[in-house]
């Protein structure tokens, strides 16, 4: 399984991307976030990160400073670069340092995706990455079970593991927590309902193991930093 990280200041545009990632690569990749510079830098030495997409400003830290410090310690680090700016300046800097992936926004959907791919195309499969075909198991069962109350007792009853072995190798083989893993399959999967607008948030709760539509306000709301209807309402100013 591949580990990416997307760091950028914007939320909605972090989310976008890791739909499409999530669209296009469904199981195979494991999706980070953040817009903290230094996050980024730490997401990499700690956790094995197979690519970095990055855009030119963030919190503390700005896109280049993270870069240099990345490639000073990784020289092999893939990194993917975008920003705001056409000043030619910035992307000969970037190009300095070994980047060449360097996009300009807006990024157009697909010619993102198909950077993307010649990228990873480029990381040589090893034994490390390889997935576990246990571990492959256990994330089809979860996406195919959001409408469920997803504990991790459960899943390790249901997978024949102990619950501390089942955290153990998930945050091992994955690098996140089995607790936010799954909260984000399911935020996923509420933003796919959202978008059709016949189906009430109500019902979209109960569809991802939420009887409590107000809790599952609650955390879509954490998770997004908006609301279910927010996110529908832009959603539909969008399409």
């Amino acid at each position: 399984m591949l580990k990416i990280i997307i760091a950028d200041l914007e939320p909605i545009q972090r989310k976008s991307i890791k739909m499409l990632l999530q669209e296009k690569y469904r199981n195979q990749v494991i999706v980070l976030e953040t817009e903290q510079g230094q996050e980024v830098i730490d997401f990499v030495e700690n956790n094995g990160i197979d690519l970095v997409i990055l855009d030119n400003r963030l919190v503390g830290l700005d896109g280049l400073t993270c870069a240099k410090r990345i490639k000073e310690k990784k020289p092999y680090q893939k990194l993917i670069v975008y920003t705001m700016s056409e000043d030619r300046s910035i992307k000969e800097a970037y190009q300095a340092i070994g980047i060449v992936e360097f996009l300009i926004k807006p990024l157009r959907p697909q010619i993102l995706i198909d950077v993307i791919g010649k990228v990873l195309a480029q990381i040589p499969e090893t034994p490390k990455r390889k997935m576990n075909l246990k571990i492959e198991e256990i994330l089809e069962f979860i996406d195919s079970h959001l409408n469920q109350d997803l504990t991790l007792t459960y899943v390790a009853e249901r997978m024949n593991f102990s619950s501390y072995y089942l955290s153990k190798v998930f945050k091992k083989e994955l690098g996140v927590n089995f607790v936010k893993y799954v909260t984000e399959r399911k935020m996923d999967k509420a933003k796919e309902l959202l978008k059709d607008d016949d189906i009430p948030i109500v019902n979209i709760a109960f569809d991802i193991g939420y009887p409590e539509p107000s809790y599952f306000t609650k955390v879509f709301k954490k998770v997004e930093n908006m609301t279910p209807s927010q996110y529908r309402n832009q959603y539909s100013r969008y399409k």
